[in-house]
């Protein structure tokens, strides 16, 4: 996906929209003031919200050009956990933000999971006998946010520049990558988890179950997030 592109306007706003802890190094000086003792599914952007909204002043905030290795979810079942994980999170914990940021992620969080409905209602208008209301409104709007998934699609392929099969893959299954991605969201706003799974990395050999965390107690799983080399 796209989002490499997307983050790197997240210096010119007043509050990053969301931060990856895969990839995010955070100043000693920034983590001992705002602490990861905070009850949350999605600890790494809570964190920088925190920063942003608590400490006296604004820390700095960029995005380097770089490449890390990361860790997918190990099946689709996973992932769609993750996703339910992220958006059940974003909604408990927005309210730290302003008003105007509270509306913009509940606009994102329906119209993300709206995604895996949209297709029913393209096959049902397509159905014999079938009338749905203002039907040609409605397929000219599905084929514009149709047209935006291919779009990012296409910027995530020209970042990561993958082999010729990959990318191929990637355009054609767009769609249906697209409405996996949004069963989770939707899961995530009719039934929010209050535990997750961290994810067993791709060199870690254990026979041993999940492990599982909720966000009611006052522990908390370890974290693992690069400081800054500089920083003292």
């Amino acid at each position: 996906m796209g989002f490499q592109i997307e983050q790197r306007g997240f210096q010119s706003v007043s509050v990053p929209i969301y931060t990856w802890g895969g990839g995010l190094a955070i100043r000693s000086s920034i983590e001992e003031a705002v602490t990861w003792d905070y009850p949350t599914l999605i600890e790494d952007t809570v964190f920088t919200w925190r920063a942003f909204v608590e400490l006296p002043e604004r820390p700095s905030f960029s995005v380097l050009s770089d490449t890390i290795s990361g860790q997918s979810p190990p099946s689709l079942s996973e992932m769609i956990h993750q996703r339910r994980r992220w958006i059940s999170g974003s909604r408990e914990n927005n309210t730290i933000l302003s008003f105007d940021r509270v509306i913009m992620y509940g606009l994102r969080d329906l119209s993300w999971s709206v995604t895996a409905v949209v297709p029913l209602f393209l096959i049902l208008g397509n159905l014999p006998g079938v009338d749905v209301f203002a039907w040609q409104i409605h397929q000219g709007i599905s084929a514009v946010l149709l047209s935006f998934v291919f779009v990012w699609v296409g910027i995530g392929i020209w970042q990561v520049r993958p082999t010729p099969a990959i990318a191929g893959l990637s355009l054609v299954l767009a769609p249906v990558t697209s409405i996996l991605h949004s069963v989770g969201a939707l899961w995530g706003l009719i039934s929010p988890p209050d535990s997750f799974d961290v994810t067993t990395k791709a060199d870690e050999v254990t026979n041993q179950p999940p492990q599982h965390y909720r966000t009611t107690t006052d522990e908390h799983p370890p974290r693992h997030h690069n400081r800054d080399a500089n920083d003292d």
